[in-house]
């Protein structure tokens, strides 16, 4: 596992939107984080993640509307857009960096 991935929590993010294909290699790099995708938003469950990556480049307003009444009050969102799979790593590093000092 690169450092990247290794200063990302391990448990406790919910990655919102993205590609099947995308969340599919993210699921591999981090089993314990939830991943709602765009064809689930009428069955989200209830959200007790306080970190969360929303993918911007794959999600409806249905599931962004959804999603946002679910969450915690103290939930971080953090937006994301990398396509490419280290590149949207770093960018989930930069960011969670960004709100973690």
């Amino acid at each position: 596992m690169s450092n990247e991935m290794r200063s990302l929590p391990e448990k406790g993010v919910l990655f919102l939107g993205g590609h099947q294909n995308m969340t599919k290699k993210l699921r591999k790099h981090f089993p314990k984080w939830s991943f709602v995708t765009d064809d689930q938003f009428k069955r989200v469950p209830v959200i007790n993640e306080t970190t969360v990556f929303y993918w911007t480049g794959h999600s409806s307003h249905k599931l962004m509307r959804n999603i946002y009444s679910k969450l915690p009050d103290d939930a971080c969102i953090l937006y994301v857009t990398a396509t490419n799979l280290p590149l949207l790593i770093a960018e989930m590093e930069s960011a969670y960096k960004a709100v973690a000092n």
